[in-house]
């Protein structure tokens, strides 16, 4: 194991903010995880740390087969901002700007590579060339040249309230109902373009034009949600290390007997079928369904209740699927998206991904 450390450029005097990184394994392809790109989302920084412990294990007993590197902390300048007393770290509070937006396209209408190694060569270089100005965007850029040299990118996050899911693109469905299964993902969220050019997507969307009518394989890049924002619990972390060492032997990395026994099947359905069911009024919610259970549309999903006049009314679904995840509530606004269903038939077009 190596630690590697990064220190992002001082904003003001000699303040600053460092990356800190752990690899394991001398050679061969790279997996990259990284957790916590949403600061406030902190299920996936526990479970990278207690990787981290496995695989020091691992490495001494030899069961490497390729390079892993873990970045439990992707983003030290969000872990520090709080606001009137709360934590915000989903948004850079000097811009206003979502950690996970905004990454580069690199790659010029009609460029096509010959290789992988092409590829990622063409890309490191274009990434290295950009000129980062702000921490945000030094931040930005570090974060996916580590990706770009991986062969596997998974980005932990977590929901509100939610069970584990899956974000990804549409031409690589197969690895990804296969990463769900062993996740136990119970829905996998796929599109051509995201929109917003959010971490795990900007990389495709990168990739992707350089292989056209090539035969070399693009790298898989995975959102991994693991369930809501207080799903803290050490025997969920200790699951969660076990699925992901069991998805890194089954891809190759290691070579140990299998742990988890894997979920159900779940098929991809589209992104742009996801109803965020949205709060015509605002009021205090009380559910009446939680994720992991599947809904018709016209169910009755949720009561809002008007505080001051104490007025209720129902939200009700718009169209069949899974409810996946929700907002903690318990009071929401008038146009907030407050239940999200995950439906078989496209709806949108555009960004697909909220704010």
């Amino acid at each position: 194991m190596k630690q590697i450390k990064m220190a992002l450029p001082a904003p003001v005097g000699a303040s600053r903010y460092e990356l800190v990184a752990w690899e394991f394994g001398e050679s061969g392809p790279l997996a990259y995880l990284q957790a916590g790109l949403h600061a406030d989302e902190l299920p996936g920084v526990l479970v990278l740390h207690r990787l981290r412990e496995a695989l020091s294990r691992l490495e001494r007993e030899g069961a490497l087969r390729g390079r892993i590197r873990l970045l439990p902390l992707a983003n030290p300048i969000g872990i520090s901002q709080r606001l009137l007393g709360r934590h915000e770290g989903r948004f850079e509070l000097g811009s206003g700007r979502n950690f996970n937006r905004g990454y580069p396209l690199l790659v010029r209408a009609g460029e096509r590579c010959e290789s992988l190694d092409e590829a990622r060569a063409l890309l490191l270089e274009r990434l290295a060339g950009l000129q980062g100005r702000s921490e945000l965007e030094r931040l930005q850029q570090q974060l996916f040249g580590w990706a770009l040299e991986a062969d596997l990118v998974l980005d932990l996050h977590c929901d509100g309230e939610a069970l584990v899911h899956l974000y990804g693109n549409t031409r690589q469905q197969e690895a990804l109902e296969a990463v769900g299964r062993r996740l136990a993902a119970v829905a996998i969220l796929i599109a051509g373009e995201a929109g917003g050019m959010s971490f795990d997507d900007a990389l495709l969307q990168n990739w992707y034009p350089l292989c056209e009518g090539a035969a070399w394989p693009v790298p898989l890049a995975v959102t991994v949600e693991l369930r809501g924002q207080r799903d803290l619990a050490p025997e969920l972390t200790a699951q969660d290390c076990e699925r992901l060492l069991d998805l890194l032997t089954e891809r190759g990395w290691l070579v140990r007997p299998l742990t988890t026994v894997p979920g159900d099947p779940v098929t991809a359905t589209p992104l742009a079928g996801v109803e965020g069911v949205v709060a015509p009024v605002g009021g205090i919610v009380h559910y009446l369904v939680a994720p992991g259970q599947s809904v018709e549309a016209g169910q009755p999903l949720a009561e809002l209740e008007d505080p001051a006049s104490g007025e209720r009314s129902t939200l009700q679904a718009g169209v069949s699927g899974l409810c996946y995840a929700r907002v903690p509530g318990p009071l929401v606004v008038a146009g907030e998206e407050v239940i999200f269903i995950a439906g078989l038939t496209p709806l949108r077009q555009g960004e697909l991904l909220g704010l």
